[in-house]
């Protein structure tokens, strides 16, 4: 996840194979609602302006545009 997540900005990055390091990661948000509903809020954000349609049919297009340049 870490193309999908910036680490203490949208989310939070621990390594997956550490159940202690989920466990910890887990813990720390239950314990800090605000940083919790921070990360929350831009990781919505986030989602929200780059993984939207708009931005998948712009991106299609231009990569359609020049792939038909090349030929």
């Amino acid at each position: 996840m870490p193309d999908a997540v910036r680490d203490g900005e949208t989310g939070i990055l621990v390594d997956p194979d550490d159940p202690a390091a989920v466990a910890a990661g887990i813990n720390a948000l239950l314990a800090d609602p605000a940083r919790r509903d921070r990360l929350g809020a831009a990781g919505r954000k986030a989602v929200e302006e780059f993984y939207n349609w708009d931005r998948v049919v712009r991106d299609l297009m231009e990569i359609d545009s020049r792939y038909r340049s090349t030929r």
